[in-house]
């Protein structure tokens, strides 16, 4: 297995909070800078396929966090 990347914390799936709080933090976020918030895992994924990443999985962590595996892909597949 090649090495991978990841990534942990609040995300959105299919453009929808998973939780109240994580929609609160996302507010927050853009007050203070339009370009920040909470990503949801489609971006994430399109994002690091654009980098020679495959979204490997998405784990659901405690307080309504995941954390993303990406894996880089062979030469032949990026």
């Amino acid at each position: 297995m090649q090495s991978g990347e990841g990534g942990f914390g609040p995300y959105s799936r299919d453009r929808t909070h998973t939780a109240p709080s994580n929609q609160r933090f996302d507010h927050y976020l853009r007050a203070q800078n339009p370009d920040w918030g909470v990503r949801d895992i489609a971006d994430i994924e399109t994002l690091g396929r654009e980098q020679g990443l495959s979204l490997q999985s998405v784990i659901d962590m405690p307080v309504n966090n995941f954390s993303i595996i990406l894996e880089r892909m062979p030469a032949d597949r990026a």
